[in-house]
């Protein structure tokens, strides 16, 4: 990505980045607010890219292609500009299905010569310890992403959290420190500060060799800065997409929310009896399962 975000200047550079931070710091809001900056100014450059490709296609293999009016896509339903229920929004793409293509049954989507991908909770998604289920498949992709002109963008709370395998194929590293909200006088409206620590995980390495044969030198491996959006950036995406699973199966049993008052002290043989069936001190069954 260019320094500071000048989308202006350049769209998105290709490759694999993850943007981190704690939870609500505004992770999701910056990868939203990069992707209507490159969307309005550089969504025509990437659509002559795809189709650039599509008719390199047809014409060596005499087959249409179909392409849509953009390359965008999400796990996470967001507007690509303005604010309209008829304006342009994210193509939908899931975790899984972020691989190349292949014949081994494995979930893919075709992503177009210059898409931009994001991830949001993508630690969840590639959870390190369920690294048996990470496909090869979407290693190689994030491999060859820049011999397609893609950008991919994971946000997650603790890149630790992600397989080893994503993290060394990381190009940049974005830890988001905070995100400041202004209100503007006249039509301007809004204005939105990010600021984050740049890290470079390859030049940080090539670094720590140096320093371990005794070379000090400064690399420019982390630098601090900042990207700015003037728009209400909250109104394009359901900052609260997650609270359906709060609502999972809800309907199933009539129960509902679950309001209990809390019992009354007591040390009646009874109510002690039922305070430690209430409090185990072992962890149930079920909670205790071994991971898949």
């Amino acid at each position: 990505m260019t320094k500071n975000f000048n989308l202006r200047k350049a769209p998105l550079s290709s490759g694999f980045y993850v943007i981190r931070g704690e939870q609500g710091v505004g992770k999701t809001s910056l990868v939203v607010a990069l992707f209507r900056g490159d969307y309005r100014y550089h969504r025509k450059k990437r659509m002559n890219w795809a189709r650039e490709q599509v008719q390199r296609y047809r014409e060596n293999g005499g087959k249409r292609l179909f392409l849509a009016d953009h390359v965008y896509f999400s796990n996470l339903s967001f507007k690509l500009a303005s604010f309209g229920e008829d304006d342009p929004e994210t193509w939908l793409i899931e975790a899984h299905e972020l691989a190349l293509p292949n014949e081994d049954g494995f979930p893919f989507i075709y992503l177009p010569r210059g898409s931009v991908v994001h991830l949001t909770e993508a630690d969840i998604q590639f959870f390190c310890r369920d690294y048996k289920e990470l496909s090869n498949y979407c290693i190689a992709l994030l491999k060859y992403v820049r011999h397609d002109k893609i950008t991919v963008i994971f946000d997650v709370q603790k890149d630790s959290r992600l397989d080893a395998a994503l993290r060394e194929l990381a190009t940049d590293i974005f830890h988001v420190t905070s995100m400041k909200e202004k209100h503007l006088f006249l039509w301007w409206g809004h204005k939105y500060v990010w600021r984050y620590e740049h890290l470079k995980p390859q030049v940080l390495t090539a670094q720590k060799e140096l320093s371990d044969v005794g070379i000090k030198k400064d690399l420019g491996a982390c630098k601090s800065e900042r990207f700015r959006c003037l728009t209400d950036i909250f109104r394009a995406y359901n900052s609260y997409e997650g609270e359906k699973y709060f609502l999972a199966g809800i309907d199933k049993d009539g129960r509902n929310f679950s309001f209990r008052r809390h019992p009354k002290a007591s040390l009646s043989p009874s109510a002690i009896d039922q305070y430690v069936r209430d409090h185990p001190l072992v962890k149930p069954k079920n909670a205790c399962k071994n991971r898949k």
